[in-house]
């Protein structure tokens, strides 16, 4: 009799190990269902077709899991409430997240909610941030859209201020190639003081002077300069001349007189950092009259 109490005892034992066993694995696999790691659970590759492409972030805290230090997740959610996924931060920015299967780029922010898409043929493992910019072993993106044509490992920034980009041909301006332009005769304006907001957006091929992506038709090649100024609080370079015309963004202002057109700055104050403090007052000026934006403002 004892013995059959000893055998029944044994046989619960093992019986109440299983049954943790089971348990434990239960939750384990519950818990990776609930919680994606760096593993999206929800979708297999050849699946990610059929879902919507626009998701919202839910919560705009940043989750943390152990398992992943120094990682931060974000919880987004597909406008069809299909899919809900813990998509970790790329380049420690959420404007670019993804799930190891897709890369998700932040296309619309009001304030108040983040919308995003999925970029088309991003692989992830091998996905870049480089600002507006990014790529991976094959793509080039502008702001989420793939740019056709540009060859990844060419890829580079062309110009002092990381305005335009190029391969080893041709030259892009927000993710547009620029017809007709050949990067190997691009000559581009000095950043004299260095200012990393400066942007020089007007450039040389061969013969011709561009502002952007077009041609300033009357530009004079060898007397065309920006007009440059070093003040604390103004650092764009819409403004140039040549021995002819000022030009605001590659048109010609009307009237200017190019030899005696400058920026007069009105100054307060002792410099900072070497530089003039700016208020309101400073101004575009020929000597006879005050140009705002290009246009003529009033004159003396």
């Amino acid at each position: 009799m004892v013995v059959i109490e000893s055998y029944d005892k044994i046989i619960y034992m093992k019986n109440k190990k299983l049954v943790i066993l089971f348990i434990i694995l239960a939750l384990v696999l519950v818990g990776g269902v609930i919680f994606v790691s760096l593993k999206n659970f929800n979708l297999k590759k050849d699946e990610t077709s059929k879902i919507t492409t626009s998701y919202l972030m839910r919560d705009s805290e940043p989750y943390y899991k152990d398992d992943y230090p120094g990682i931060i997740f974000r919880l987004i959610e597909s406008n069809d409430g299909i899919e809900k996924i813990y998509a970790r931060e790329i380049n420690k920015t959420s404007d670019y997240l993804t799930d190891n299967i897709r890369v998700f780029y932040r296309e619309f922010s009001d304030g108040k909610e983040l919308r995003y898409s999925i970029l088309k043929n991003a692989d992830p493992k091998t996905f870049q941030s480089l600002g507006d910019y990014s790529k991976d072993a094959k793509n080039v993106y502008f702001k989420g859209i793939l740019i056709d044509g540009l060859i990844a490992q060419e890829f580079r920034y062309a110009d002092p201020s990381n305005n335009f980009i190029a391969d080893n041909n041709n030259l892009y301006l927000n993710g547009k190639k620029i017809d007709g332009v050949n990067i190997k005769d691009v000559r581009f304006f000095e950043d004299k003081q260095k200012k990393q907001s400066v942007t020089l957006l007007y450039f040389i091929f061969k013969n011709n002077v561009y502002y952007e992506n077009k041609i300033i038709e009357k530009a004079d090649v060898n007397s065309f300069e920006i007009i440059n100024y070093s003040e604390r609080y103004w650092k764009e370079d819409y403004y140039a001349k040549d021995k002819n015309y000022v030009y605001y963004k590659g048109n010609i202002v009307i009237g200017a007189n190019p030899k005696t057109f400058k920026y007069v700055p009105a100054i307060f104050g002792e410099p900072i950092d070497g530089e003039a403090r700016i208020i309101e007052g400073s101004k575009w000026f020929d000597g006879i009259c005050e140009y705002k934006e290009g246009v003529k403002y009033k004159c003396i």
